[in-house]
Formats: C-alpha cells, structure tokens, sequence
C-alpha cells in the first residue's frame, strides 16, 4: 500500500525488485516504463486515488499497532508493561506486518513519560480515528 501510495504521489518510482512491486504489477496497478514505475491507467488511478489511500492505511495502522505489542510480548522474558517498553525500544524492533516489514526509523522512539492512549473513530473528515490521552 505505502509503495502505491508512493507511486501515486511521486507519479514514477525506480523500479525495483520486491514482493510488493511484483504484486502491484500481477495486479496491473503499476507498470514499469523506462525502469520507472507509473499507475498503469488514469482509470485505476482516480479510483485508487489519495482518498482510498488513506482509508486503506487507516484500517491497517490500528492492527500494525497490535502486531508490534505481540512481538514484543514474544521477545520479552515476561509480557510486563515495563518488558513490552523495552522491547519496543530496541532499535533493532521490528516486525512483519501487513504491508511488510515494520520497523522504527531511528530518532522516532521518545523515552519520556508512557501514555496510555484510547483509539476513537474521528469526527473529522480529513482523519479516520482520533487517539485520546488518558491519565
């Protein structure tokens, strides 16, 4: 989805060889012109548009979120809170979640105060989900 979502926003990609690019081309989304990737047709390309994007990705973020606190449960000695920050703390974390391979880009882990945070469906038209602080 997010190597679509690239294509899309960036009109061409390098073409390159991964899973993800082999399937998008199965499918007939992208095509690669001059060893770059292009949306296939301007018809596939209004319908799967910025919009359906983020609706997509919006639904996988929640379950990537779920996979990342059960490996960390796994590589923890015990499934503590304190063994899950560590664990996902880790600069090496990372997972296979449902667009691939999930890992943290150095610099985004913050080792400040945990927050517990409670997923709501948004009442704004530009997010789907609203994510509320709790004490």
């Amino acid at each position: 989805m997010e190597i679509y979502q690239k294509i899309l926003l960036e009109e061409t990609l390098p073409n390159a060889h991964n899973a993800a690019i082999v399937q998008l081309k199965l499918l007939g989304l992208v095509v690669n012109r001059n060893h770059r990737l292009q949306v296939y047709n301007p018809i596939y390309q209004a319908v799967f548009d910025r919009d359906w994007i983020a609706r997509q990705l919006s639904a996988i973020r929640p379950y990537a979120a779920t996979r990342a606190i059960i490996e960390a449960a796994r590589q923890a000695s015990k499934p503590t809170r304190n063994n899950l920050q560590q664990a996902l703390s880790q600069e090496d974390f990372s997972f296979d979640g449902a667009t691939g391979k999930v890992a943290f880009k150095y610099g985004e882990r913050v080792s400040q105060q945990v927050f517990l945070v409670k997923i709501l469906p948004s009442n704004s038209m530009s997010d789907n989900l609203d994510f509320v602080f709790l004490p």
